[in-house]
Formats: structure tokens, sequence, C-alpha cells
């Protein structure tokens, strides 16, 4: 068994073993710059890709990688003011993202269609999972669900009649 860990401190991912032993990483740092590249989120993918979502500055880019080099392939268009810190993935490259600059979700794909989805429940999404019965569980930081923000849960329907 082996893992990854965005370590965005370091401007790198991690890969580590069963025993939690650094294996490998990739940086994100360009040489010669004093900008920081940070990621925060990363998905693996079966044919050897990945999406990591970075900062850099105020933007935030979403990348496709390859996994064996940690090259990036593409950077996949995101709205302006794409603040996110968290991502979810599928097997099939389609990737849902926690957007608070936005206050949305977004949804994108390899042929990078991108689509905005908001709600009534989530204003400031910061991070979220999905449980096995497939309801949405999205972490908001604004004050609608309390004081210190709060869940929104969804439950499994298509984003698009919500």
């Amino acid at each position: 068994m082996s893992f990854s860990a965005c370590d965005p401190s370091g401007e790198r991912v991690l890969f580590l073993d069963g025993n939690l032993n650094q294996v490998g990483a990739w940086s994100f740092h360009q040489p010669n710059s004093t900008a920081k590249i940070y990621p925060y989120a990363a998905c693996f993918f079966s044919n050897n890709t990945s999406f990591v979502l970075t900062h850099y500055g105020d933007i935030c880019e979403l990348k496709y990688c390859d996994t064996r080099t940690g090259g990036v392939i593409k950077t996949n268009p995101t709205p302006q003011r794409l603040r996110s810190y968290a991502m979810c993935c599928d097997e099939q490259s389609n990737c849902l993202i926690a957007d608070a600059g936005n206050h949305s979700l977004l949804s994108t794909n390899l042929n990078e269609t991108v689509q905005q989805y908001t709600f009534k429940s989530v204003r400031d999404p910061y991070s979220m999972t999905f449980l096995s019965d497939g309801t949405l569980c999205v972490t908001d930081r604004s004050t609608l669900s309390g004081k210190n923000g709060g869940i929104a849960v969804m439950t499994e329907v298509p984003l698009a009649t919500n």
C-alpha cells in the first residue's frame, strides 16, 4: 500500500510507503523564481495521470500531470477568483472542486469542460467527501451554518437539477 500527501510549504507532493516513509516526491518549486507554487490537493488515476490543485500567489490552477514523471501535461482553465483547497475525482477523471472564491462547486474533466454550481446551503465551501451511500458532504466555513461554519449535506442527485 502507498500514499500521497500534499506538502504546500515544501512546494511538493510526497509519496509514502505503507510505513509512511517517504519514497519519492514531485517538486513544484521553480528555480530562479521567488514565487511559490503550493499544491493543496491531488487525485491519482489508474492511467498514470493525476490532477493537482495548486496556488501561485492569488492564482489557483488545476494541473493535469503525468504520474510517472510528475511533469505537467497541461493546466486546465479555471474561473477567475478560484480559491480552493479540496477536490474529489473519479476514475474517469471527472473532478469536483470546492470553490470558496466563487461560492460554488465546480466540475471539470479532461475535456476542460467546467460547470459551476451554486447552492443556498453552501456559501464558503472548504472541503468535501462522498459517503458510501453517495451523499456529498461539504464543509462550509461561512456562518450560514453556525458561528464557526458547518457541514452542508447533499444527497446524490445530478448537480444540474439542484
